[in-house]
Order: structure tokens, then C-alpha cells, then sequence
């Protein structure tokens, strides 16, 4: 079934009509070999998915009708991750699997001891994420694919942290990432039974939304801990044990993105 879903870019869709092109037409004519008139599922980069007809395959593009469309689901919670760029193929694992789990935004961070050097303003390495978390939505189910930001440092990442609950995974301090889970949960909780309560509030000002900063490999200095403590975020804990960058971040993300799965 998974091989049936492709990706398809807004700006390609005039409803009912629709291009495949690049790798998406490759894999659908070269390797897939499917026909004119095969019923395929595509996605876009807002979350709406179609169920479409292959109307024309040619040389460089293949022509759909779309015939069927549906809204983007809802995030109950929205998740972002701010990650220390790990090393390519601990970044690209990374990146995969917040897609497979619904992570809303990506901030790709400059940290003190971030040892992967960034060039041109790391246009090339975004481009590659951004292909990873569409193969990754395809392979999964996923159709909201997360935002990938530009790489920016700490200080910057901070300000675009306002508005969220703010965690970091930290080596050293911290309550368990389960406690500190749950004790937002009733934050949470509390803030939509205020908000249900009152009749002029917007759905977005009871919005959930919670960051996530995990470090890169040799973790942050206390120094980075220390200054996002004092920005609002507070330390949280895996465990007593010393999991490799890419470890943390998974198991930090599946964590979260499990235990809010579903709650409203």
C-alpha cells in the first residue's frame, strides 16, 4: 500500500488537476510502471491527501486527476525538535523518524559543540532533510510533514520558542521525561477546561505546543543548559545512562509524541 502514496507540491495542484514530476514521476513510471488509469493516493506539504487517477504518463511528468480530497488531521499536541546537527547519517536517521512521529517543526541547531560544518547557509543539507521527511511520510502513513528550518544558534532558537512548553534533554539535571510529561498534561488539561469555559477564546490561543532541544554529540555545556534554563526551558532526564545524541533524540521524541497520542 505504501508504494502507492506520492508527493506532490501545492504549487503543482490546480484542483482536479495535478503534476508528478522530478522523483516522484521516476519512481511512479520507472519503477513502479503503473498505467493510465491506475488509481494512485498523493499528499501535499499541508497535509491534504487525494485519491487520484493517472490520466497521462510522459516523458518528464505524469498527469493526475484528482478525485477526492481530504482536510489535514488536527495535531492535538504540536511537537517541535530543536536538534545539535549531528553527523549526516545520525541527522538523516533523525530527521526520518520525527517524521514517522508527527514532529511539526525541525530547527536544526548550532551549538557549541556541534562539530558539522555548515556552508552557504546549509541550503544543500536542507534540501536533503526535506526529501528524507518526504520519503520517510510516504513510507509511514504521514501526511503532515514537518517544517524544516534553516540552522540557527541557540539564542536565535530560543526566540522562536515563545508561546511553547519548553524541555531539553539534559545529561545531568532534570526529572524524568515521563514526570515532567505528565505534569504538562495536567497544564494542559486545566488550560482547556478554562478555555472551553469561555466563549470568546479562539481554538488557537488553547493550541498545545511543546519544544524539544536535544544536543548534539558531545551534548551541551553547562553554560547552553544554564542560559536555556534561564529562557524558560527546563532539564529533563532518559535515565542514568549515557545514550549517543541520535539515541536521545529518538527515544526524546517517540516518548512525547506516544504519551500525547490521541489525548485532546
Amino acid at each position: 500500500m505504501t508504494a502507492k502514496r506520492f508527493f506532490v507540491n501545492s504549487s503543482e495542484i490546480k484542483f482536479p488537476w495535478a503534476q508528478l514530476k522530478g522523483a516522484e514521476h521516476h519512481h511512479l513510471a520507472h519503477v513502479l510502471r503503473k498505467k493510465t488509469g491506475e488509481k494512485i493516493i498523493v499528499f501535499d506539504e499541508k497535509g491534504r491527501l487525494y485519491q487520484a487517477e493517472i490520466i497521462e504518463i510522459g516523458k518528464n511528468k505524469t498527469s493526475i486527476r484528482l478525485l477526492t480530497r481530504e482536510s489535514p488531521p488536527v495535531r492535538e499536541v504540536i511537537i517541535n525538535l530543536g536538534l545539535g546537527i549531528l553527523k549526516a547519517k545520525n541527522m538523516d536517521l533523525v530527521i526520518q523518524k520525527a517524521t514517522e512521529w508527527g514532529v511539526a517543526r525541525i530547527f536544526p541547531l548550532l551549538t557549541q559543540r556541534t562539530v558539522v560544518k555548515m556552508s552557504e547557509g546549509g541550503e544543500k543539507k536542507i534540501k536533503r532533510w526535506r526529501q528524507i521527511a518526504v520519503e520517510a511520510a510516504k513510507q509511514s502513513g504521514q501526511v503532515l510533514l514537518p517544517q524544516i528550518e534553516k540552522p540557527v544558534n541557540l539564542d536565535q532558537f530560543i526566540q522562536e520558542c515563545s508561546g511553547a512548553e519548553k524541555l531539553f534533554l539534559s545529561e545531568t539535571k532534570g526529572k524524568i521525561l515521563w514526570q515532567a510529561l505528565e505534569e504538562l498534561a495536567a497544564t494542559f488539561s486545566s488550560s482547556s477546561s478554562s478555555s472551553s469555559s469561555s466563549s470568546s477564546s479562539s481554538s488557537s490561543s488553547s493550541q498545545k505546543e511543546i519544544i524539544l532541544a536535544v544536543g548534539p554529540e558531545g551534548g551541551w555545556t553547562e553554560e547552553e543548559q544554564n542560559y536555556m534554563i534561564n529562557h524558560g526551558f527546563e532539564a529533563v532526564s532518559l535515565g542514568p545512562y549515557i545514550l549517543r545524541a541520535e539515541t536521545a533524540a529518538l527515544a526524546g521524541v517517540a516518548i512525547v509524541a506516544h504519551y500525547f497520542m490521541g489525548k485532546s
